[in-house]
């Protein structure tokens, strides 16, 4: 139907229902239209829309449209922020995000707004124990455990006090940390009103209530409780039979700490007849053996242990560490042997080159050759292919040795030798100058690189690594003189290596050497010979360069450039952290803090922007509460990076130096000297803190205004050396304002 059609039967209706409009309107007896006495006030019309953005909410949850539940759920928030149902929802969005700062933020206002929801309090506790942030995961299990709906569920209510037991005792609060236990274990004695909600079986709730009366035993133990941690041990042992040979182990520590090491020993014997995994109680058996003077037993029972337990590797190297302890060397040699055919694992590896070490130069000859032989396999070259199974063989051995810096250094000074490394293989030679690199051995790493670029043999590939780690060496001991040298050879005879490396790192050892025009030069080379994935990287570099030439005007210009080229994603990301750092150059703070807080709008856990925006408001003594969270907050990100999925694994985690240091300087700023002093000498400890100049400089500040003034000048005087050693660039104001620091504090000796 036309749109013409459509108005005319409207008017067409309209004629013939005027006479039955008008009779309706002006009957008497038609009931009065009804008239609200008040219409509904803006607070009233803005809770019914929070509630129907709930619900718009939890239908896109549900259909796993995640963006748009949150949106509608913090559109509701914002409406009514009083309404504990959508915070609840919100927490758990922001948990399924990992957002984890927002989760705990909503976490702790459903606390506040409903305290009976014991489930978020204790959802809250355990991400704050995740974060290793004890007290308040403390606080957050008590305001759980206050709920009265809590004990509605007995199951849940002796988890949160046993999660409570475990931070009282990690955190060294014995006594809490037992009364948490038994509280806990006090629950679980109830099975049948645990059994009630249908979710446990009898058994499973008697082994948590053992478990738990092993933790009070411990707890006991350790605080020397001897009577009253016997009585949780034989309880737990009443609890779950299967416990009883651990509880043996429990027994046997409780009268040595009693210093029966008779009684000691026969509980432990009944514990080990199990064939437990784990060696503690093999360990704790050779103490007690030896405390006994009966030495010669030790030997003998681990043996006996072994033959009856041949698959508990663990045990058989403790027993390969008894043979070298006990001088017996040749049988330590002929049991690693055995081991390697059948675990390729590091462990063994640990053994048999902890054997080489304590046999000097002649161990430090049979692991290098053994080393050799594995990564020339591993490796091949033109005419072998690489060896998978030696290749296994080789990540094993590396695995110990990165962790190692001292076998690292019985193997370097044998092979740095001239008659020796010439009877390397070519891959040998390059691992080990990453081995010497990464165990701060540069000297030797240095010589290592420099033999693999004078005997080019391996891989193609190999090259850039070759180039790349000498050229980090190089900038590790400050050498900038020998960096040039080596990118001009670089970029005359690499075949296989991209030229935007020699340029980059021409660039830099220009710029530490105060040559900006040399810089700038390198810098365009750079860009000009970068490819797509390379040529943003370049272009900022180039921005630095003319920053530290003080060419502010034309910096700001190329930024601003960028910004219409790249502008989107980890691009635009990548330019305004630049353009913060042209704006500080110029004294443009505001500019440069808007810059960093639109990276974190668009990315709340970006850890270097974090960091960066908390240290430039400490240097400004501005909102230093904010800044100190924003520091913290960068230092837990990397962490968690360090050890998240896809993460090298160590034996742990390395804070990063310069956000250490950003938070020092930031406690200074606030008054809180004490532990600034803590953290900056943290940082002058760290990987990328000993060597860095301003590290140094901060804590010699901090020293100074506690009244230590000897302190402060060492620490201002390690700071002026890095900085004459290369460590920062030539011409930094810092040395300077350094330099008068130290008159200050270094009393002017009067001429007689």
């Amino acid at each position: 139907m036309s749109l013409t059609s459509r108005w005319a039967l409207a008017a067409l209706i309209l004629f013939l229902a005027g006479p039955i409009l008008a009779r309706s309107l002006t009957d008497p007896d038609r009931p009065a239209l009804l008239s609200p006495k008040s219409s509904a006030s803006r607070l009233d019309l803005d809770r019914r829309e929070a509630q129907r953005l709930y619900g718009v909410g939890i239908l896109h949850e549900r259909n796993n449209r995640l963006v748009e539940a949150l949106k509608a759920y913090e559109d509701a928030k914002r409406l009514d922020p009083d309404a504990a149902a959508i915070h609840r929802s919100l927490f758990s969005m922001y948990l399924t995000l990992d957002r984890v700062d927002d989760a705990l933020k909503t976490g702790r206002v459903v606390m506040r707004l409903d305290p009976e929801d014991y489930h978020t309090a204790y959802l809250v506790a355990r991400q704050l124990r995740g974060l290793d942030r004890g007290k308040e995961a403390i606080d957050a299990l008590e305001h759980s455990s206050r709920a009265k709906k809590i004990h509605e569920r007995p199951d849940l209510e002796a988890q949160v006090w046993i999660e409570m037991g475990m931070l009282h005792e990690k955190g060294e609060r014995l006594g809490d940390a037992e009364k948490a236990f038994e509280h806990a274990a006090s629950l679980l004695d109830k099975p049948e009103v645990i059994m009630a909600s249908g979710r446990f079986k009898r058994e499973e709730v008697d082994q948590q209530c053992a478990e738990v009366l092993e933790r009070v035993g411990r707890v006991c133990l350790r605080a020397k409780r001897i009577s009253r941690a016997i009585e949780a041990f034989e309880k737990a042992k009443k609890k779950d039979a299967l416990r009883a040979p651990r509880l043996s182990f429990n027994l046997a520590q409780v009268y040595d700490e009693q210093n029966k090491p008779s009684d000691a020993l026969a509980q432990l014997e009944n514990y080990l007849r199990s064939q437990p995994s784990s060696v503690d109680g093999y360990e704790l058996r050779i103490a007690l053996q030896r405390k006994l003077n009966r030495d010669a037993d030790v030997l003998t029972a681990l043996e006996a242990s072994s033959g009856r337990d041949p698959n508990n590797l663990s045990l058989r190297l403790l027993l390969g560490r008894e043979y070298r302890k006990g001088k017996r060397r040749g049988e330590a040699r002929e049991l690693y042997a055995v081991l390697l055919k059948e675990h390729v694992t590091p462990e063994v590896y640990r053994g048999l080159f902890e054997l080489y070490k304590d046999e000097g130069a002649v161990g430090a000859e049979r692991l290098l050759t053994m080393l050799d032989k594995t990564l020339d396999a591993a490796g091949g070259d033109e005419k072998r292919p690489p060896d998978a199974s030696e290749g296994r063989r080789a990540r094993a051995m590396m695995a110990v040795l990165r962790e190692e810096a001292s076998m690292v250094g019985l193997i370097l000074d044998l092979a740095i030798r001239p008659t020796r490394l010439a009877r390397l293989s070519f891959t040998t030679r390059g691992v080990l100058a990453t081995l010497a690199s990464k165990t701060k051995q540069l000297a030797e790493a240095e010589s290592l690189y420099r033999s693999c670029l004078d005997q080019l043999g391996g891989p193609a590939q190999q090259e850039a690594e070759i180039y790349s780690g000498l050229v980090r060496v190089l900038r590790l001991q400050n050498k900038h003189e020998a960096m040039l040298e080596l990118c001009k050879k670089g970029l005359t005879k690499a075949q296989n290596t991209n030229r935007v490396l020699f340029h980059t790192e021409m660039l830099r050892a220009h710029q530490y050497l105060g040559d900006h025009k040399a810089a700038l030069k390198a810098a365009d080379l750079a860009v000009q010979d970068a490819g797509s994935q390379q040529l943003l990287m370049c272009k900022r570099l180039r921005v630095d360069v003319l920053i530290h030439a003080g060419e502010h005007a034309r910096a700001l210009m190329e930024c601003q450039s960028m910004l219409k080229e790249y502008n989107t994603g980890g691009d635009l990301r990548d330019v305004r952290a630049t353009l913060s750092q042209v704006y500080q150059a110029m004294g443009k703070m505001d500019e440069s803090e808007q810059q960093l807080r639109m990276i974190l709008e668009s990315d709340p856990n970006d850890a270097t922007a974090n960091n960066d925006l908390g240290y430039v408001m400490a240097d400004r003594n501005k909102e230093l509460p904010e800044a100190e969270r924003l520091v913290r907050k960068a230092i837990e990100l990397d962490r968690q990076q360090s050890t998240g999925a896809g993460a090298t694994r160590v034996k742990e985690v390395v804070d990063n130096a310069a956000y250490v240091d950003s938070l020092g300087w930031v406690l200074f700023r606030e008054g809180k000297l004490a532990e600034a002093i803590a953290e900056l000498e943290k940082a002058s400890k760290l990987d990328g803190g000993y060597d860095d100049p301003v590290v140094w400089d901060h804590l010699g500040d901090v020293y100074h205004r506690t009244k230590q003034g000897d302190r402060a000048a060492v620490a201002w005087k390690k700071s002026l050396a890095l900085y004459e050693a290369g460590a920062r660039r030539k011409g930094d104001p810092r040395y300077k304002e350094i330099q008068d620091k130290i008159r200050l504090v270094t009393p002017t000796r009067v001429t007689p």
